[in-house]
């Protein structure tokens, strides 16, 4: 009995080493596919964080003067944009958002952000900006 217990715990104390050098397999990420921010794991970061972000929305946001009655507008906006996966924005390509061309223009004077990830590896997703305009007094 001590003898098929040996041999037993043998066949198995030798199957240990097999299967921990085993590797497991990266996950295989499509490159084509636009993510959501509900599907990363770390959204985009423009450079500098937030704080340039708003900066860079300060300097380059041009509201047309016809479109806010000598400065008086007060409102919401969203641009739609894809950074893609080298951190490149660009407008996003569907014709119903962005129809102001002063908001593709903004989107293709930002710098090169932090791609998203997605299981570690860099990947493309759709980003909304919002923001709030106020008259200035």
């Amino acid at each position: 009995m001590k003898a098929i217990l040996t041999i037993i715990s043998l066949v198995i104390l030798l199957q240990l080493p097999c299967l921990a050098q085993r590797k497991l397999a990266k996950p295989i990420i499509d490159t084509t596919v636009v993510y959501s921010d509900c599907f990363v794991d770390t959204p985009p970061i423009f450079p500098g964080g937030e704080v340039e972000l708003n900066k860079f929305l300060w300097k380059h946001l041009h509201w047309p003067v016809n479109d806010s009655v000598a400065g008086n507008f007060k409102g919401t906006f969203l641009v739609y944009f894809l950074v893609d996966r080298s951190g490149k924005a660009s407008p996003y390509p569907i014709g119903t958002k962005n129809k102001q061309p002063f908001m593709i223009d903004l989107v293709k004077k930002m710098p090169l952000w932090t791609p998203a990830k997605k299981d570690g590896q860099f990947v493309n997703m759709e980003y909304c900006l919002r923001g709030c305009l106020e008259p200035q007094e």
